[in-house]
């Protein structure tokens, strides 16, 4: 009986410690789906961690805190990856939508924005939609039930001319809102 207990402890140790993940960590952001059913966790990974823009890890879990999808952004030297700036789920939790920004001050005009699809489990580019580079002067923003406004180049002459583009998430169609005009930096 003694040596059952003991080895029903041991277990229960390892149980405790093989579950540190990402939502042990304190400088961890966690981001519940409107249903409860997913967490979007955003871990930095730097030297800066637990500022906004660090260098960043993101994971998409169950509440069960299953694993479904991970993306890492840290770079080798700390300078060269990106930092999540916000985070956000489509009212429908199909879809987790986040900006980044790089960690080195590189193209400060870019802002890498992604989106994790629970249909397919995936974590995408949004400029794979768009097919052209999201600015950093305007931050997405989420319409409802599933799509995203974000501010695209248009084209580089000097100055910044962007294009607001809408880009509906589950059917991939992207439509132009409006047309902006932006300083040279």
């Amino acid at each position: 009986m003694y040596k059952l207990l003991i080895a029903l402890l041991a277990l229960q140790i390892l149980a405790l410690t093989a579950g540190k993940d990402a939502l042990a960590d304190p400088t961890a952001q966690v981001i519940v789906s409107p249903d409860g059913a997913l967490r979007a966790i955003i871990i930095p990974v730097d030297r800066n961690a637990g500022f906004i823009g660090s260098e960043s890890r993101v994971e998409i879990r169950k509440s069960d805190r299953e694993l479904l999808s991970a993306a890492s952004y840290a770079s080798s030297d700390g300078e060269h990856g990106l930092g999540v700036m916000k985070g956000q789920w489509t009212p429908d939790s199909q879809f987790f939508v986040y900006n980044t920004s790089s960690s080195g001050g590189h193209q400060p005009y870019h802002s890498p924005t992604f989106f994790y699809s629970r249909r397919s489990n995936r974590i995408r580019n949004i400029e794979e939609l768009t097919h052209s580079m999201v600015l950093d002067q305007s931050p997405f923003e989420i319409v409802a039930p599933h799509s995203v406004t974000v501010v695209c180049i248009a084209k580089y002459d000097g100055s910044l001319d962007g294009v607001m583009i809408l880009a509906n998430l589950e059917t991939g169609a992207v439509s132009t809102l409006s047309m902006t005009k932006y300083p040279a930096r």
